[in-house]
């Protein structure tokens, strides 16, 4: 149900807490409304709308940050054979 309130229109499920936050970012310098409204879609339901997509540089830094606490490190000899490889 849509109905009108002093400010504009809301969704009457809407609560005031959501009123306040709404508010409160749409008052905000022209940048963060956009981050807001980006990080809020997925809760919304456009999950299908990607907000962020890791390239592969960063799923390869995700993948090693989960070895670290394992300990699983490369050699010495290993770093001296990618040395090699490229010639330093």
């Amino acid at each position: 149900m849509t109905a009108f309130r002093p400010g504009g229109l809301y969704h009457g499920a809407m609560t005031d807490l959501l009123d306040r936050a709404i508010a409160r970012v749409g008052a905000s310098p022209a940048a963060q409304p956009d981050d807001a409204a980006r990080m809020r879609l997925p809760f919304a339901g456009a999950a299908d709308d990607p907000v962020y997509q890791l390239t592969p540089e960063a799923t390869d830094l995700t993948a090693s940050n989960t070895e670290v606490p394992r300990g699983e490190f490369v050699t010495d000899d290993q770093i001296r054979a990618i040395w090699m490889k490229h010639g330093l």
